[in-house]
């Protein structure tokens, strides 16, 4: 009831029944973040507020971070909508219909992709990383052709690493199956039950 509270007042009161496809959006949100070396501590697929369902991990001290580090970001970004996209894929196969595929592409990874562009840009801004500059240039100093070059690397940046993305959850996507049908059967998981899955011994992963 403590946690249910808690959850009430951070993300709003419960919406309706959770979807499968949410399930394999936090999932897929939840093995990423595990793969990139960090702790999911939290999954829940109930939906609250303008929240679908979140995934949420274990704090880190990580103060600095490396091109390595943001790129990791990205991905564990990303990955939501990959989830969705492996879930789609075989619907689509399973009912003889190539256009559900299309329902992949959908608002619910809208904050995704805005936490995504926010780690590829502190690439190519923040450690100086633009293809012929080191210079840091304040926002009210950028002229419109800074800004499409800024908007080209950006892109370069996302485009990579989703098909990185793309292809770890495909190679992996019996664990984020067995991820998302716990997260459906018991709609929220704690730490110890999402490492339980992620950890077991009779799947191979390419951690």
């Amino acid at each position: 009831m403590l946690l249910e509270a808690v959850q009430e007042m951070q993300f709003g009161e419960r919406s309706a029944a959770p979807e499968t496809a949410t399930a394999y959006h936090e999932a897929a949100h939840a093995f990423m973040a595990w793969k990139m070396g960090e702790t999911p501590a939290f999954l829940t697929i109930v939906s609250r507020g303008d929240f679908g369902g979140y995934v949420q991990k274990k704090e880190s001290d990580r103060s600095v971070h490396t091109e390595k580090s943001l790129r990791s970001q990205i991905k564990i970004s990303l990955a939501g909508r990959a989830g969705e996209m492996i879930y789609y894929k075989y619907y689509a196969e399973n009912a003889g219909d190539a256009e559900l595929l299309k329902e992949a592409v959908n608002t619910g990874a809208a904050s995704d992709l805005e936490h995504a562009t926010w780690y590829a840009r502190q690439i190519v801004s923040g450690l100086g990383r633009t293809s012929d500059s080191l210079a840091r240039i304040p926002e009210s100093q950028r002229t419109a052709e800074m800004d499409r070059e800024l908007l080209e690397e950006l892109n370069l940046i996302l485009k990579v690493e989703w098909d990185r993305t793309l292809q770890i959850v495909e190679e992996n996507h019996e664990l984020v199956h067995r991820l998302a049908l716990k997260a459906i059967d018991k709609t929220q998981l704690t730490q110890p039950q999402i490492l339980d899955i992620l950890e077991a011994e009779d799947i191979i992963s390419c951690r």
